[in-house]
């Protein structure tokens, strides 16, 4: 899925607040109030807060993939790979804890 400059603002604005106040307590009012602008204007880029948690983990998982293609494509066996590929994985998760957060998030 290709995403719009704005909506990869909102999805990098979420995944902050995410990691700050846990998913639970992520509105999409408080989400607006982080991108100064208001709830209707949001509404224009995603059509609410279950739309835009799965934009997190969607553009998430395309910035893993694009990671990961790219240790690939470097010179080194199998095993030097992995490893690159697991260190990059732990970087990129102690970077964004938020996604772990989306990712085994429990409903209510």
């Amino acid at each position: 899925m290709k995403f719009s400059t704005r909506q990869i603002e909102i999805i990098e604005a979420a995944t902050r607040l995410i990691g700050v106040n846990g998913i639970q307590n992520v509105t999409t009012k408080h989400l607006a109030d982080e991108m100064g602008f208001s709830e209707p204007a949001l509404y224009r880029h995603f059509n609410g807060k279950v739309e835009i948690l799965v934009a997190v983990l969607e553009y998430s998982r395309y910035k893993m993939r694009t990671g990961i293609e790219n240790l690939l494509s470097e010179p080194g066996s199998g095993l030097e790979k992995v490893l690159k590929i697991i260190k990059y994985q732990f970087k990129l998760f102690t970077k964004e804890p938020a996604i772990i957060m989306v990712i085994f998030a429990e409903t209510s």
